[in-house]
């Protein structure tokens, strides 16, 4: 095995274990049966993390918005409440937050939910990562973890993000940021005639360059998805293992080349 499989390996097993620990989190509070794999892959970075976090204190209840928490000298004293809901596959619904917090009918319903819909695939899916990620998406972004104003999902995917970071051992992480220069004038220099659907295109041209430079760099640094802290509108950024500024450098100019 080469160096860079072996690394791509562990990274994934890292992925794999703290999304796999976050599933069977979310199971066990939905008092669905949890399923009957060990934890066969263990690694300090995920220890570190989540020690670093509070993981052993951490337990799924109500999400808070985190903009409650936020003062301002005219601001808003009210609480808002992030409803129970499942992330459905096609033409998803916008939960819109709510001043009153889940009733227990609801949250019961929404555990009976995780018990039918959830638990019978985990068994079949239980080492595929990117099938953990979306469940965990469609389950675990409307309940907290830990900080009532941190969602599951996001809690697991920086913690993901931070161990795979630091898993050579190295405890240093850095945070790549990339920007694509020239997105007004390109995407607004448009005649008028079909301007909208000028429009369309280059965006979602925009955003498919985007998207493939973030691919390039998670398969150039060996990195999982979950290391992608946001992308979109010709802007990335994602945390990576430090030492890696020349790699990057090298690839910023071959994008750009490639762009030109």
């Amino acid at each position: 095995m080469t160096k860079d499989n072996s690394r791509t390996n562990v990274s994934e097993q890292i992925a794999r274990s703290i999304f796999q620990q976050a599933i069977t989190q979310l199971l066990q509070w939905a008092g669905a049966e949890v399923p009957n794999h060990s934890q066969d892959f263990e690694h300090s970075a995920i220890k570190q993390v989540q020690q670093l976090l509070n993981w052993h204190t951490a337990e799924i209840g109500v999400l808070n918005l985190l903009f409650d928490h936020i003062t301002l000298a005219r601001g808003s004293s009210k609480t808002h409440f992030v409803p129970l809901h499942i992330i459905e596959d096609d033409k998803p619904a916008i939960p819109y937050p709510r001043l009153t917090p889940p009733t227990e009918e609801q949250i019961k319903t929404f555990k009976q939910a995780v018990r039918q819909d959830l638990s019978p695939q985990v068994q079949l899916h239980w080492h595929n990562l990117s099938w953990l990620a979306i469940a965990l998406e469609k389950y675990g972004s409307c309940v907290s973890y830990g900080d009532s104003t941190v969602a599951l999902i996001d809690l697991v995917r920086i913690t993901t993000a931070i161990a795979t970071a630091i898993s050579n051992h190295n405890n240093q992480i850095c945070l790549v940021a990339g920007d694509l220069s020239g997105i007004q004038k390109f995407i607004y220099t448009i005649a008028s005639s079909g301007a909208l659907k000028s429009l369309r295109a280059r965006s979602f041209y925009l955003e498919l360059v985007t998207e493939e430079v973030v691919q390039q760099l998670l398969a150039m640094l060996n990195l999982p998805r979950s290391s992608v802290i946001y992308a979109g509108g010709g802007n990335l950024y994602l945390l990576a293992p430090s030492g890696i500024e020349a790699q990057i450098s090298e690839k910023a100019e071959e994008i750009n080349q490639w762009l030109y």
